[in-house]
């Protein structure tokens, strides 16, 4: 069970988990307001369970449990791209910046300047 199929349970299914060790385990009260903000008509419940941070995972579980209507909702949760670690330490080295600049700079630059600083620079050096 991940946190996902957590968020697909309380959207969609009558049955209650929380009370197994799996839940347990993988519950994030973050995660979950998180997932449950990106769709429109759950927003303002997740709003309102981000005021509650203090209460047990379970509680915060039954509330969206029961509060929500149990609907198909499709939460699209944005993922990270998949950059080469060793083109970003190149490129965080050569403009001395930190990562997020560096990952800034290399949506800007063409491949053919990312690879000719790969060139010219030698590689990540230690």
């Amino acid at each position: 069970m991940n946190i996902f199929q957590i968020a697909n349970n309380i959207s969609n299914s009558k049955q209650d988990i929380s009370g197994t060790e799996e839940f347990k385990k993988v519950y994030s009260q973050y995660m979950i307001n998180y997932i449950l903000s990106l769709a429109p008509d759950t927003v303002l419940f997740a709003n309102e369970m981000n005021q509650f941070s203090k209460i047990p995972d379970e509680f915060h579980y039954l509330f969206y449990h029961g509060a929500l209507h149990k609907k198909s909702r499709y939460f699209k949760y944005p993922k990270q791209s998949v950059m080469d670690i060793e083109t970003l330490n190149v490129v965080k080295e050569y403009f001395t910046v930190d990562d997020d600049k560096a990952r800034d700079i290399l949506e800007l630059i063409d491949s053919e300047i990312i690879e000719k600083i790969k060139k010219s620079y030698g590689g990540v050096r230690k």
